[in-house]
This record gives C-alpha cells, structure tokens and sequence, in this order.
C-alpha cells in the first residue's frame, strides 16, 4: 500500500503533517489530522497497517541538526497517533532530514519541514 492509499482509504486530503522552521510543535491542524488517520486506522478495513513515518527538514542548519529535527517532528507524530489509539507498534521510522529535500528556494522550505505517512501494509 502507498501514500494514495491512505488518502483514498482514510478520506484525507494530505499524507502529511507540516511543521514550523527548527520547530517539531504540533500545530492544531496537524493534531486534527492525526487524530483522523488514527481513527481511519483503526477501522476494519484499515486495522493492523503499518506506518512508515518519514520525517523531513529544509536545507537549513547541518545534516547532524536537520537529522535530530527529523527525528524529534517523527516523535511527535508517533505520540499523537500512540494518544489516540495507534499502537506504537504499527510505527516506522525514517529521518530523512534534509537529505530529500526538492526546495530550492526560501518560499519553498515550508513544504519540506513535514512528517510524511506512508501505509506499509499488514
């Protein structure tokens, strides 16, 4: 299964949560958003996938720094599914950090600095 699944299985308009700069806060629309993928997770047509949490930067700051605030924004996403009923189990990491990142310019950043969630299967 892949990210159009999660969007088509769980109705979402995005496979996303989006961060502020240097920042791993939750804001209230990504909470909103987390508590509808963990909602849709745990329906009988969506019970037992797996996540793969994939956690971005933009090109700003060293590769050890992004990497570190990859993995806090991926936490935070983790502890907002685990708060409304997904199994920390059904969780994968990846800290991509900047490495991935297509942004070439400052307008752009903003669509770098995100949790991707991709649907791995059961």
């Amino acid at each position: 299964m892949a990210e159009r699944d999660l969007v088509e299985g769980c109705g979402l308009a995005t496979t996303s949560a989006y961060f502020e700069a240097d920042s791993a806060e939750l804001s209230l629309n990504a909470k909103q958003y987390l508590r509808s993928v963990a909602g849709c997770l745990q329906k009988d047509t969506m019970k037992g996938q797996t996540l793969l949490l994939v956690g971005y930067t933009d090109p700003q700051g060293t590769t050890k720094a992004n990497r570190e605030l990859a993995l806090a924004r991926i936490e935070a996403v983790a502890a907002q599914l685990e708060a409304n009923g997904v199994e920390r189990s059904q969780m994968e990491f990846l800290p991509a950090g900047e490495r991935a990142a297509t942004a070439e310019t400052p307008e752009e950043w903003p669509y770098e600095r995100r949790v991707d969630l991709v649907l791995r299967g059961a």
